[in-house]
């Protein structure tokens, strides 16, 4: 704060919400109780537990709007869905969903090769504003986004 310069505290009434308001409806979840809507969703695990292949199955499930795992029926379509990977290779992920013979909707792959200096969204701690930019212009129009590293 700057000499003379009064901190201002907002009203109680300006921050609070009054406990009977009316909540507006609830987004229902990509999948129900496992993946939700304009959420992140993080898989975690070991190396080689399958997490590549589970965001595979995830992604033919929503672009096909076919149950994912024969069970779980998703809630929402991706007409457009965008899978970027940090560190597998395309080839690799191509080769994956070709060997789960699931069907799939629109899926675009970007690896690594295709992007060069391009896949440093931070260097040294620092966010590089002109990648980040580029990623958002190719995220527009994307229903669905999975970074897999």
């Amino acid at each position: 704060m700057f000499p003379n310069q009064q901190q201002i505290t907002p009203k109680l009434e300006d921050l609070a919400v009054q406990i009977n308001v009316a909540l507006p409806d609830e987004t229902p979840d990509i999948f129900p109780g496992l993946l939700p809507k304009d959420d992140l969703v993080v898989i975690a695990s070991e190396t080689n537990a399958g997490k590549s292949l589970c965001a595979i199955e995830i992604c033919s499930s929503l672009s096909t709007g076919e149950p994912l795992w024969g069970a779980i029926q998703p809630n929402v379509t991706a007409k457009k869905i965008l899978y970027v990977l940090g560190e597998h290779r395309t080839r690799k992920i191509v080769s994956l969903a070709h060997k789960t013979r699931l069907p799939f909707g629109k899926v675009l792959v970007l690896g690594p090769e295709h992007l060069s200096v391009d896949k440093y969204l931070v260097t040294n701690g620092v966010v590089n504003l002109r990648n980040l930019d580029k990623f958002k212009r190719w995220a527009e129009g994307v229903d669905f986004l999975v970074f897999d590293h």
